[in-house]
């Protein structure tokens, strides 16, 4: 791949459409005008016929495609049970068989966090209609959204800088030892993996590449946590990214593995499933690396650490793992355990083992009746 080349970002087909409607329009409308007895009206409906032309026969199947991926986030909002997890009943085995340190690096803010989250609330009803018009730009591009698999807005971005700029200059040498030598994986979900990308910037140009797991897909019914990305397919940089940084949108391509990647998380599937097939290759991969680095999402995280934390569950940190969100760009460092238990394994997290590094738990309605 070229240095200048970018792969394709948002709206760029949707340039394309332009382009051809505006060719076939032009080589109609001559046909017309040639004619002596042609007018203003002949004119119009030439244009009219050729958009509709254009739209129903080229791009037909753009558009019942991505209907269709509407179609299925929709269902999937009102049928799955993504955010089921197996809490285990007892105590984990006294005896641990491996351990393994990871690292969990919240996405920073996404164009949904904002038109959602961000206050005042009063503002959410304008945010929705700009959005909303946003998407309809994008409605032939199978690979662009504002809502699903939402991008990081500009905010996130610049957190996404703060992330970088932490682990190159900040941080403690302990941990930027781990930062600088660690497994980097990441959620499929292009606000995860563009925190990563640019989190990581330093070590990406060295020719490090992010691994992209399905199992780190966010557990939610919400349709941003749905993919958009078609399996063993590399995600595509949102129009954002391109613009601010070509550098980073290039890495899509160049630095991302997407070799474990197998598409869309399904309705067989749930948070309780992929967290342990998450443990089972974080301790497949633990001899690459002295640690784990995951870039992914708020919702699955607690619900890892809901599961997992299986003792001291009342101490202020694991209420805090539990039940608070990771800040964007926020970063928790912990020592997951596997034990043997007959035949197959077991996890678990010490939660004296939890360390925010960087940002770390919100903290906000966590009061002393908490601690």
């Amino acid at each position: 791949m070229d240095g200048d080349e970018v792969p394709a970002a948002d709206g760029e087909t949707t340039n394309t459409i332009s382009t051809t409607i505006i060719t076939v329009t032009e080589a109609v409308s001559k046909a017309v005008l040639l004619d002596e007895e042609s007018d203003i009206p002949r004119y119009i409906a030439a244009l009219i016929v050729s958009i509709l032309a254009v739209v129903l026969t080229r791009w037909w199947d753009v558009i019942f495609k991505k209907s269709w991926i509407y179609t299925q986030a929709f269902l999937y909002m009102i049928i799955s049970s993504d955010t089921k997890i197996k809490k285990y009943s007892v105590s984990p085995p006294s005896e641990v068989h491996s351990t393994v340190t990871v690292i969990f690096i919240r996405h920073s803010e996404s164009f949904w966090n904002e038109i959602f989250n961000v206050p005042p609330k009063w503002m959410l009803p304008y945010r929705l209609v700009k959005a909303l018009i946003q998407e309809m730009t994008m409605f032939a591009d199978l690979q662009s959204s504002i809502f699903l698999d939402s991008p990081l807005n500009h905010v996130g971005i610049d957190q996404a800088y703060a992330v970088e700029k932490f682990i190159t200059h900040e941080a403690k040498p302990e941990d930027k030892e781990l930062l600088n030598k660690g497994i980097i994986l990441s959620s499929p979900l292009r606000r995860a993996l563009t925190t990563g990308i640019l989190g990581f910037k330093a070590r990406l140009k060295l020719g490090t590449k992010i691994r992209v797991l399905s199992c780190l897909q966010e557990c939610s019914r919400n349709v941003d946590t749905q993919s958009l990305t078609p399996a063993n397919t590399h995600p595509k940089p949102s129009s954002a990214l391109v613009q601010r940084d070509k550098e980073g949108a290039t890495s899509y391509r160049d630095n991302v593995d997407i070799n474990d990647y197998d598409g869309n998380k399904t309705l067989s599937s749930n948070a309780g499933i992929r967290i342990l097939q998450f443990c089972d290759k974080a301790f497949q991969l633990k001899g690459y690396g002295p640690a784990i680095i995951v870039a992914g999402h708020s919702i699955w995280f607690k619900s890892f650490f809901k599961m997992l934390i299986r003792k001291d569950t009342d101490s202020r940190i694991a209420q805090l793992a539990m039940n608070k969100k990771i800040h964007n760009g926020g970063l928790v460092k912990f020592t997951l355990r596997q034990h043997k238990a007959g035949s197959t394994f077991e996890y678990s997290v010490d939660p004296a083992s939890i360390n925010e590094i960087h940002l770390g738990f919100e903290k906000k309605g966590f009061g002393p009746k908490n601690a």
